[in-house]
């Protein structure tokens, strides 16, 4: 495999591992969850645009800030453990994360 596509950033990374089958789609659709999530707290996006944090928080409908951070720190878990864990493991992990 080459590997020049790993300075492409996190998003085409988990889309080349997906098509070259290194990874499953439920694996890349939450790996790519968790992109999106760290995006809002690493990267600086002022005001409420879609990838901020006061953007994702509004757009979530969720009135405590302290929810919704719990909330992305459970998904994240979950990313981490379709690595680890079986599938069968990780389904209601993730029905739990989408609640």
């Amino acid at each position: 495999m080459n590997i020049r596509f790993l300075k492409t950033g996190l998003g085409s990374i988990i889309q080349t591992l997906k098509e070259s089958g290194q990874i499953e789609s439920h694996t890349a659709g939450s790996l790519d969850e968790l992109r999106k999530i760290r995006i809002a707290y690493f990267h600086s996006h002022e005001g409420l645009k879609e990838r901020s944090f006061m953007g994702r928080w509004i757009e979530s409908g969720t009135s405590d800030p302290f929810e919704f951070t719990d909330h992305d720190a459970y998904k994240a878990v979950v990313a981490v453990a379709y690595l680890f864990w079986d599938n069968d493991e990780t389904q209601s992990l993730n029905q739990n994360s989408n609640e």
